[in-house]
């Protein structure tokens, strides 16, 4: 019986992890160093939903590490037709990153180094679905970079021009980190505000797909009897 459980929590967790990131905010902007949000435990898949535009050319997120840490970064656009050609940048910054000079308003603080990872040149980027919310997305960047040691590493989303010039361009973008899926209860039962929120940063009607209805039924009832047998032979 007990093993009937445990393969019905796998189903679970296995059955959620299509959802692909936990979102961490939908819709809002950290445009500056001091306002950044922090991003914690790096290895579980995350996501931020973001703008940047040239009033708020910059975006960020930060992590802190107690030693070197390989962080899976991604990066990607809602498909719009008017962001079919939009290739926003991502910089990481932080102590041990190789020495970096870069013009224009990113500032990088003394010690430390940074990595630029552009989009630029990415002329046909894969098209990713995500079944529960129904959104296609572009994914112009999936790439793990090694954090060489303790401390705060900064991750910044910008227009790809916007170190090199003074007219950023303006578009919406997410940032991912992590790759491990983690969800609990509280994650099942919001996801119909969750999924709302994502199909409007999409600009979508705020609906959900009958198939994603039946998946979001079948987890809620499984994750359910999970607890409860869970519970029940506490």
């Amino acid at each position: 019986m007990k093993a009937a459980w445990l393969a019905l929590a796998v189903i679970c967790i296995v059955s959620f992890g299509a959802l692909a990131h936990k979102p961490i905010a939908i819709g809002e902007t950290y445009p500056s160093r001091d306002e950044a949000v922090q991003v914690t435990n790096m290895d579980v898949s995350q996501v931020i939903y973001t703008e940047i535009s040239p009033e708020s050319p910059q975006s960020w997120i930060f992590v802190e590490t107690e030693g070197a840490f390989d962080l899976y970064v991604s990066l990607g656009v809602p498909w719009i037709e008017r962001l079919t050609g939009f290739r926003p940048g991502m910089v990481i910054i932080g102590p041990g990153l190789p020495a970096i000079d870069l013009s224009g308003p990113l500032e990088i603080p003394n010690g430390s180094g940074a990595v630029f990872l552009r989009t630029a040149s990415i002329p046909a980027p894969e098209i990713f679905h995500e079944p529960f919310t129904g959104t296609d997305s572009w994914i112009l960047l999936q790439q793990t970079v090694n954090l060489p040691q303790a401390g705060r590493y900064d991750i910044v989303a910008l227009s790809s021009s916007d170190v090199e010039t003074t007219k950023p361009e303006s578009g919406k973008l997410w940032i991912a980190v992590g790759r491990r899926e983690q969800f609990g209860v509280r994650d099942i039962l919001s996801l119909p505000s969750v999924i709302r929120d994502v199909r409007a940063f999409h600009e979508l009607p705020p609906r959900i797909s009958t198939s994603g209805w039946i998946r979001f039924a079948m987890i809620a009832a499984i994750a359910g009897l999970t607890i409860w047998a869970i519970t029940r032979n506490l």
